[in-house]
């Protein structure tokens, strides 16, 4: 079973729609900047429904690698929230704590399609200096997940990065494959909060033989069209 109508949702639907021991659940909040109380509450009781209804199904919640910094958001706090809420409540569950995924669409909010439309809309991009962050292919993030729910339950798995980058080079690629003369403002120095990969995930991007060499830019390249 999937819950959700979003990119992630999607991505998952053919493998998992019909599965009668997965709920597969990417319904939740997406923006990270949200604000509204009552969005926060209808995924609290989604997945409390969800528990409820198929106790027996293995819930796989997508939940941050941001969280784990000191960082303190709504969203951030609600992530918190609602892995407590899997390790006391439910018997069979499995959080992929994720970075940003990039794909065809997806959250417009994210850092990539943020980035990428500021070049189109030649707006300057505001970047904090020695900020380091990941982006994921969602293909990748489907092979990874799929063993994982295969293979393991009642974790919280970390995947953090294939590949890590300064958030000013980051820009600088998305200006060059539009085609843009880079406009970035400096900003005072961010946080770096990106954690270590659980081990099991690395071994499994090991066992996919992804390439994490220059993954980033081959990652932009496939989806980003000037």
């Amino acid at each position: 079973m999937v819950v959700g109508n979003g990119m992630m949702a999607n991505k998952f639907m053919d493998c998992y729609k019909d599965d009668p021991t997965v709920i597969l659940f990417a319904s939740g909040v997406s923006n990270s900047n949200e604000i509204d109380e009552d969005k926060y509450t209808r995924e609290l009781i989604l997945i409390n429904n969800c528990l409820t209804k198929y106790p027996q199904y293995k819930l796989v919640y997508f939940s941050s690698v941001i969280h784990l910094s000191d960082m303190k958001t709504r969203y951030l706090d609600h992530k918190r929230e609602v892995e407590r809420l899997l390790m006391n409540k439910s018997q069979n569950y499995l959080v992929i704590r994720l970075p940003q995924v990039v794909g065809i669409g997806g959250n417009k909010n994210n850092i990539i399609n943020y980035f990428d439309s500021c070049v189109k809309n030649d707006i300057p991009l505001k970047v904090q200096t020695n900020t380091i962050r990941s982006v994921v292919d969602i293909n990748d993030v489907f092979n990874i997940v799929k063993l994982c729910i295969d293979r393991y339950q009642n974790t919280m798995l970390n995947l953090s990065y294939i590949e890590k980058i300064y958030v000013d080079e980051l820009a600088s690629l998305i200006f060059e494959l539009n085609n843009r003369p880079k406009n970035i403002v400096n900003q005072p120095a961010g946080h770096s909060i990106l954690s270590n990969n659980s081990p099991i995930v690395d071994e499994i991007i090991e066992e996919l033989n992804i390439n994490r060499h220059n993954y980033t830019q081959r990652v932009l390249r496939k989806y980003i069209t000037a």
